[in-house]
């Protein structure tokens, strides 16, 4: 049996996966921390085993596709907020530790990818990005305006900040999304003029100039890679996913240097990780910069429009190794 972890908001790749499944008629069951939440899924863990709607998942599942477990953010217990956020974070560690537990559970069972890698640190992997052969931008974390200053003083191509790790949509109490942390530019006078001696803790690189930007989809070896003309529209030269209606980037598939597909594969080898979006730019001077890797990043859109089918891809891999176990073919 297939077991999809996942969550009912915020991640829209793993729908197709399950179409194709369907198509399949494969053997799988869905798990998201939403459906224990909620009471939609009936859990039970006795002598050893875990059972999932009367089915044990203990003995039956093969292969776990692993994409997230739940999203917080929008979850209403109460309309108090202060008590809602406090009784959800209680909630919340309950359901992670369950999490864990299942994972523990299940470690026979083939992992894409595991649990314990879901949560990369950026600049562990731009330093062993680095290591294997990648070029990758020049980055500073600081909360200090002197050192910004110092970094922007000695970056003359121009310096950008965007997020240190994976940060989550905000929402407002009109269920409004923001995103506040796309890639930005900043400069001397901007932070000169506005920046205190010290700010919260944020992360900067040198703004890259880019011929394109490369989303490359990587399982168990394959790669899909994407790439992203976000340098036709002035809206998304920095940050591709400022994208509406009207500037919407154009997307086609792409073939990736056989050595630079090699320096990834590496890389994820060594960081463990059988799966992973990747983010590339590629340069006018025909460099191939390394950004970063998110180990359950979204892909679906990227697929739909280039014809890439990556979730039948995906779906194709599980029922192999369900019905067959792995081999480094699949």
């Amino acid at each position: 049996m297939i077991l999809i972890l996942t969550t009912e908001a915020g991640d829209q790749s793993h729908i197709e996966v399950i179409d194709w499944l369907k198509c399949f008629k494969a053997n799988y069951i869905i798990l998201t921390g939403e459906s224990l939440l909620f009471g939609s899924n009936t859990i039970v863990y006795k002598d050893g085993c875990i059972f999932c709607n009367g089915v044990n998942l203990t003995k039956e599942v093969s292969v776990v596709f692993f994409r997230r477990w739940i999203t917080p953010t929008r979850i209403q217990l109460s309309e108090d907020k202060i008590l809602n956020d406090s009784i959800l974070d209680n909630l919340l560690g309950e359901l992670f530790a369950f999490r864990k537990i299942l994972e523990n559970n299940l470690k026979d069972a083939f992992w894409i990818p595991t649990g314990e890698v879901i949560g990369v640190n950026k600049m562990s992997v731009l330093k062993l990005a680095k290591k294997v052969g990648l070029k990758t931008p020049k980055t500073l974390i600081t909360n200090s305006k002197e050192e910004l200053l110092n970094f922007i003083a000695e970056t003359p191509q121009g310096v950008i900040t965007k997020a240190i790790g994976n940060y989550s949509p905000v929402y407002t109490s009109q269920n409004e999304v923001l995103n506040p942390v796309y890639t930005k530019e900043v400069d001397k006078d901007f932070i000169e003029s506005t920046c205190p001696k010290t700010f919260v803790i944020s992360l900067f690189q040198e703004k890259l100039s880019k011929l394109l930007e490369l989303r490359v989809f990587y399982l168990l070896g394959h790669f899909y890679t994407t790439a992203i003309m976000s340098q036709q529209n002035l809206a998304t030269s920095l940050d591709s996913r400022e994208q509406t209606a009207e500037n919407r980037c154009n997307l086609e598939p792409y073939k990736l240097p056989i050595d630079i597909e090699e320096k990834i594969d590496i890389l994820l080898s060594r960081l463990k990780l059988n799966t992973g979006c990747i983010d590339l730019v590629l340069t006018p001077e025909n460099e191939y910069v390394f950004l970063e890797v998110n180990p359950v990043g979204q892909f679906s859109g990227y697929s739909r429009r280039t014809g890439l089918n990556i979730p039948q891809h995906i779906a194709s891999v599980l029922v192999s190794i369900d019905q067959n176990g792995y081999t480094k073919a699949d």
